[in-house]
């Protein structure tokens, strides 16, 4: 387990256990164990976290780039899949424990979504990272969403993941903002650097050949995905990709044996 104590100088339970404490156990978000609360021994408040032992995504990035390793989409698929299944249990209540409940669902916004802040529970057993299992955390920046109140604290999240609606001026993070960032992680991870906030060049770059990161990357606010439209969205993208997989190495094997039957007829015809 991960241990993160609080100093004495916050009052009550910190936002990040409170959150997590509220909502129920879900496999695509990080777990809070407990929470315990002042004391002079652990000099603070003290939340205890379920441990991923293998960092996060930033740090397997870093990784890569030394090795000369970029993401493949083989990986990426799994990545987007986990963040859209844990914005769409944050946001709409889907996939928790009694789906009763997601329709008096409150929605939580994370609002600090980044590869830091995704850990990586499992690299799996494939080498091409096709098994990776993650999960966002660090929840200090999280709140209940509340549409007539959805300004942040003057010094909160990371303004490299904003989306274009959000300023300085507003401030107001809302559950697109989260839909918007994790489409930047994957677009970070993909090219190593986030998406240009320009019309022209996202849509040149993310066009139809791209519809699973234009779905949480559309410039207008009205045609961005919910996090619950996008889950669906990114598990059909995914089956068709790995369907044409499937395809393709079921086909493989035939293509060669053609190939070696044209060699062995023009052989026979010397």
């Amino acid at each position: 387990m991960v241990v993160k104590i609080y100093t004495k100088a916050s009052k009550g339970v910190p936002a990040e256990a409170e959150t997590l404490k509220t909502l129920s156990q879900h496999g695509s978000v990080i777990n809070i164990l407990t929470y315990l609360p002042n004391s002079s021994a652990l000099q603070g408040g003290a939340a205890f976290f379920e441990y991923c032992p293998e960092g996060d995504l930033f740090d397997l990035r870093v990784v890569l780039r030394k090795k000369r390793v970029v993401f493949s989409e083989k990986s990426l698929w799994p990545i987007i899949g986990q963040l859209s299944a844990a914005i769409a249990f944050l946001h709409e209540g889907i996939g928790c424990d009694n789906p009763a409940n997601s329709d008096s669902w409150h929605p939580v916004i994370h609002r600090d979504i980044k590869p830091e802040n995704v850990f990586i529970v499992s690299l799996g057993q494939k080498e091409d990272l096709s098994s990776i299992v993650i999960k966002p955390g660090d929840f200090g920046f999280s709140a209940f969403y509340d549409s007539t109140n959805a300004r942040m604290p003057g010094w909160a999240g990371t303004t490299m993941m904003w989306p274009p609606e959000q300023t300085w001026e507003g401030h107001e993070a809302r559950p697109s903002g989260d839909v918007w960032a994790v489409g930047c992680v994957v677009h970070e991870l993909a090219h190593g650097f986030p998406p240009v906030v320009n019309p022209d060049v996202a849509e040149k770059a993310w066009g139809m050949e791209n519809r699973s990161l234009m779905a949480p990357l559309h410039l207008r606010l009205e045609k961005r995905a919910t996090a619950g439209q996008l889950q669906a969205k990114v598990e059909e993208w995914h089956a068709a990709f790995l369907f044409e997989e499937l395809k393709a190495e079921h086909e493989a094997p035939r293509n060669e044996e053609k190939g070696t039957d044209g060699e062995d007829g023009q052989e026979e015809g010397f």
